[in-house]
């Protein structure tokens, strides 16, 4: 019995080499996925279209505008992201926003970088709990970024800073940081 379970955790760690292999060629070969995902609004098509240096996502300031996942890939730094511009997390009866969260949270489950945009002018209170929700829910190895965005809109940096020391009680490992896209 000893022998067959030493033979299946070899398999297993086999196994598990062979993702891991894929999954670098895989990043290698079409970008590390990076999905902006948030709330509606928070700013994710202004970030995609400040990080890949042209227009590539509609932007306004009609809550929804993004419906469907807009796939970039974007060379910095030497090397290629897949940037996913996504639909805004939100309660809605639209059924086509609907589908476009429901992908969403797809692509947020494959994902290898998350970067959660808040719009640092109008942080939810909840947004701590929101943070342990999304980090519970992707890939084991991934990582979640809080991007604090909007903040050539605040008046004092104030907020930010209180979300930020409560994100850092919450989630001691998570990083942040706090940006306006529209800035360079």
């Amino acid at each position: 019995r000893s022998e067959l379970e030493a033979l299946v955790d070899e398999a297993a760690a086999h196994t598990q080499a062979l993702a891991d292999t894929f999954r670098l060629g895989q990043a290698l070969k079409e970008g590390v996925p990076v999905v902006l995902a948030g709330q509606t609004n928070a700013g994710k098509s202004t970030l995609l279209n400040a990080l890949c240096g042209e227009e590539r996502a509609i932007v306004s300031d009609v809550h929804g505008t993004t419906r469907d996942s807009i796939e970039v890939v974007a060379h910095i730094d030497g090397v290629a992201y897949r940037l996913i511009d996504t639909a805004g997390l939100r309660q809605t009866e639209d059924p086509v926003e609907q589908i476009g969260i429901a992908r969403t949270m797809s692509h947020m489950s494959r994902a290898d970088i998350v970067l959660w945009v808040v719009d640092a002018a109008h942080i939810p209170a909840d947004f701590a709990a929101m943070a342990r929700r999304i980090h519970s829910s992707m890939p084991e190895g991934s990582t979640l970024f809080v991007v604090f965005n909007k903040t050539d809109l605040l008046s004092a940096s104030d907020t930010v800073a209180q979300a930020a020391a409560t994100l850092t009680q919450t989630l001691p490992a998570l990083r942040h940081v706090a940006i306006s896209a529209h800035s360079p």
